[in-house]
């Protein structure tokens, strides 16, 4: 437009919309810009009081559809940032302490506008993003510009090292982003920010929230989920455990008062028979294991499980080799403990598998004549490398039989135990530990008619 204000200058409000974007002088662009991002702003107010009751649906409604309207405004009007100031400080201000029940400091808003999978929400500072939003399509788009100003007849093929050279910018720009978040970061947080950076961890969030699935949260739930992620306290928890301690987040997820700990646990050992049941016959939980004769020599100094009455969680029979037995034991473990916060997660993962092979790994592969593999979740559904393995193998044997695509299997079952170990956190933390039995209550009735007679009222 600039080469046309030259020969045919621009009335000051003269404009015109066009393909959603805008032409014309400043002050049209500037009301134009103004009424959107007003139109825009009372829509996310009503999204903000969606989110006071139904905070899973409103998130999800704007990450995987809301947010992408801004895109082409930002791709199509240069200097459109200056405008998104109000939306910005709506989301800062209203949208996001709605979902988490409180507010969040700078560094946690810098934190949510990174994707998940940098252990972020996906929840961008649009004013951020608006100019790398203009320059990538301008990059993008410059050979066809070109042929439009230079009337080729042929269109420009598609300019796919220009996408990739935004794309690698992109990437790096959120590692920076992120590295510099775990340096400024508390222990807690870069430890929270490290898991989300994992594989699997982020599934409950980049997925819709499907009751007939199980993938949805109430709102009481996708709150303290948000805060768990991020380790951040919780509203309405008590002060004392039944067991006598501190109760805070790190105590309610390892005390083992209430029984949550082993549903936590069993949860996970039914989910994985159940899935290696749809591909093969011969599956048993809780299998005792062969007791050991004086023909077995044996050094129980190495941690080896001698016992007469020994079991894993989970045998199968063919998963690794045709008509041989493979044992699975499962382990959920917390990285957020005292003895684990400073351990790197890959020797997390590593520790626990060793210590489990050392259990039943040399008694399995001598007496049982069996294969043995551990599986290791976090609190957050992060596997180890063992389990990831388990999970490869399972889902490919899955696709086969079923003639689906091995991606579709695989990312249903991460997405599945993703939502699994969240609710079991969940529970640990809100769940009662403790019930107080009235033994002074008697008999009670079960046939109110015999006892009537009985006692002849």
């Amino acid at each position: 437009s600039s080469g046309i204000n030259a020969e045919w200058p621009l009335r000051p409000g003269e404009g015109k919309r066009h393909l959603g974007a805008c032409l014309g002088s400043e002050e049209f662009k500037r009301e134009y810009c103004t009424d959107k991002v007003s139109e825009w702003c009372k829509e996310v107010e009503l999204l903000c009081e969606i989110a006071q009751y139904h905070p899973h649906a409103a998130y999800s409604a704007y990450v995987h559809g809301y947010q992408h309207k801004y895109t082409y405004f930002m791709r199509t009007i240069p200097d459109f940032e200056k405008f998104l100031a109000p939306l910005d400080d709506l989301i800062t201000y209203g949208f996001l302490p709605t979902l988490f029940g409180s507010s969040l400091s700078l560094t946690e808003r810098e934190i949510m506008a990174l994707p998940t999978r940098f252990g972020g929400l996906g929840i961008s500072n649009l004013q951020d993003r608006a100019p790398r939003e203009y320059s990538a399509s301008r990059l993008i788009t410059s050979e066809n510009v070109s042929a439009i100003k230079q009337q080729k007849m042929c269109v420009p093929p598609f300019n796919e090292y220009a996408v990739a050279q935004v794309k690698g910018n992109l990437a790096e720009l959120y590692k920076q982003r992120s590295s510099s978040a775990k340096h400024h970061a508390s222990i807690t947080l870069r430890r929270a920010l490290e898991l989300g950076e994992e594989k699997g961890a982020s599934n409950w969030l980049t997925t819709l929230p499907l009751t007939e699935q199980g993938f949805v949260l109430n709102r009481n739930e996708f709150t303290d989920a948000l805060n768990l992620r991020y380790y951040r306290e919780l509203r309405g928890l008590p002060s004392k455990c039944p067991c006598g301690q501190q109760f805070g987040l790190t105590h309610a997820l390892n005390c083992k008062t209430g029984g949550f700990v082993h549903i936590r646990h069993d949860s996970l050992r039914d989910l994985n028979a159940k899935l290696l049941g749809k591909v093969h016959k011969d599956v048993e939980k809780e299998p005792s294991l062969i007791p050991i004769n004086n023909s077995h020599s044996t050094d129980n100094s190495n941690g080896n499980n001698t016992a007469d009455g020994a079991r894993v969680d989970i045998r199968a029979r063919g998963f690794w080799r045709n008509g041989q037995s493979a044992f699975f034991d499962v382990r959920v473990t917390n990285p957020f403990s005292a003895s684990a916060i400073k351990t790197p997660i890959s020797k997390i993962f590593d520790n626990h598998e060793r210590e489990k092979k050392r259990e039943y790994n040399w008694r399995i592969m001598n007496v049982d004549n069996g294969t043995f593999t551990p599986l290791v979740y976090t609190i957050s559904g992060n596997v180890g490398l063992e389990c990831g393995k388990f999970y490869n193998h399972l889902c490919t044997k899955i696709a086969n039989k079923n003639n689906e695509k091995y991606s579709d299997v695989i990312s249903w079952v991460r997405c599945k135990v993703s939502f699994m170990c969240l609710k079991n956190a969940l529970m640990c933390l809100r769940g009662t530990r403790s019930v107080k039995k009235d033994n002074n209550i008697g008999y009670v009735s079960d046939d109110f008619k015999y006892d009537v007679m009985q006692c002849r009222f």
